[in-house]
């Protein structure tokens, strides 16, 4: 009895949540990565990324170790901001800086990956993350929760591309007129 109500009012829904912000994080780090690659195209974002990718493996670390550091004080003022009241700055500030750091880690990380990968003791503890992170995946997806939260995220995709459709219609009409 106290197992599946421990199951229903607790469990249930942390598995869901964990769904959701596992979805929101995939789709957050394709979407970002894309955004990133695409100023690729531009000859300055060229030459920095070029410059990135010929780094050494210990300066290619601090390249992708310092995003994420620099945006830990923002990450800890959004905590801060919550626990004192101001939940929604807060919650703001959190989401911004985890944008960001998304964005920044998974670009750097594609193009410092060959040269961090040389560091033995990075490889290894790339290969035990990625590893239990798709163990954790894999788990995850297998619920009932995470199917639920991909049908949201589908569903919130085809209004949002819907709605975008019909503000383009209607500025492709004002312009012919």
């Amino acid at each position: 009895m106290f197992k599946r109500l421990l199951n229903r009012f607790l469990i249930h829904p942390v598995i869901f949540v964990l769904a959701l912000l596992l979805v929101f994080e995939e789709w957050l780090w394709e979407a970002l990565s894309g955004a990133l690659a695409r100023l690729s195209r531009f000859v300055p974002w060229q030459r920095i990324e070029t410059a990135i990718s010929s780094l050494t493996p210990m300066r290619a670390l601090a390249c992708f170790l310092i995003p994420a550091l620099t945006l830990l004080p923002f990450k800890l003022a959004g905590v801060y901001l919550i626990a004192h009241g101001q939940i929604t700055l807060g919650i703001a500030t959190f989401v911004a800086a985890k944008i960001v750091g998304t964005a920044l880690v998974a670009r750097i990380l594609k193009l410092t990956k060959p040269a961090l990968l040389t560091l033995a003791w990075f490889a290894a503890v790339y290969e035990f993350v990625t590893r239990w992170v798709k163990i954790a995946k894999d788990w995850i997806k297998a619920t009932p929760s995470y199917a639920l939260a991909q049908r949201h995220l589908e569903n919130f995709r085809r209004v949002r591309q819907s709605v975008f459709r019909r503000k383009l219609a209607v500025s492709k009409q004002r312009a012919k007129r």
